[in-house]
């Protein structure tokens, strides 16, 4: 009886941890097909966008000089606060997270000793709302750490939902500018918590970080965003920016597989 216990459980959670490939929400494809020049107001992706949800962006461009990948690249220079994005407004399902992919490069402007410059993705649940989660690059006297804008003990430096919304720098990671970084980010609206890995590695823990809102229901953008100050020469560079949905439901013939070998596994086990 131990045994087709423990091996319903087994089946149990193979089911339940399973995850289905992920769906696009929007993907950039690189850029590839927006025109060098401004970026705002411009179409494209798939599906295609406009990138007009924009303050101060009007510097906002598309560039081909420095790319990740292909022959295009965002960029976002600094010296003062800029964001641009398109409005996705995507409502995930109860069994979905949102992943967020993103590679970002940033060079130190003339005022490297300021440690307020930092180059993110910033995302928000509609068009009034308070941020949901951000994260990026963060500037501390010329080398660049990772951000988020999230929930934490100031005092503790660990995170907590209870606490005020505020940047948590992982002082510990050490990046350096003008080097292409990837994030990669998963939300989950249920738990209200983000999981975040920065060049594979996994920061905060599984699903760790705390949404900033906590109330957010919705995906409604991630904006490409420059918090910079006034006098700087720093420029931030996004690629391969993408958005997608992870489902824990395992596809149905997945699934129906996964049943049949467990009704085989306890047959045998009866037996």
């Amino acid at each position: 009886m131990k045994r087709i216990i423990a091996t319903l459980s087994l089946c149990i959670s193979l089911l339940t941890f399973s995850v289905a490939p992920a769906a696009i929400v929007y993907d950039s494809l690189g850029f590839e097909g927006f025109a060098v020049g401004a970026l705002a107001g411009q179409s494209g992706g798939s599906p295609s966008l406009t990138w007009n949800n924009a303050a101060n962006a009007a510097v906002a461009t598309v560039q081909s000089a420095i790319v990740k990948d292909g022959t295009r690249a965002a960029a976002l220079p600094g010296n003062g606060d800029r964001w641009v994005g398109p409005i996705v407004d995507y409502t995930p399902l109860a069994s979905e997270t949102v992943l967020v992919e993103v590679d970002i490069r940033r060079s130190i402007g003339i005022l490297p000793s300021d440690a307020s410059e930092q180059y993110s993705i910033d995302i928000y649940s509609s068009f009034n709302s308070d941020h949901t989660i951000a994260f990026g690059l963060f500037n501390d006297g010329g080398t660049l750490h990772p951000v988020v804008y999230t929930r934490y003990n100031t005092g503790t430096q660990a995170f907590d939902p209870s606490q005020a919304p505020a940047d948590f720098v992982f002082s510990g990671v050490n990046l350096q500018p003008n080097t292409w970084v990837s994030f990669r980010a998963e939300l989950n609206y249920n738990t209200k918590m983000m999981d975040l890995t920065v060049n594979g590695q996994n920061l905060g823990g599984a699903f760790a970080i705390p949404f900033a809102d906590l109330g957010a229901g919705t995906f409604y953008e991630a904006d490409l965003e420059a918090v910079s100050a006034l006098g700087t020469s720093d420029v931030g560079y996004y690629d391969n920016y993408r958005i997608s949905t992870v489902s824990a439901v395992p596809e149905p013939g997945f699934a129906g597989l996964l049943t049949l070998a467990c009704v085989g596994l306890m047959r045998r086990r009866r037996k």
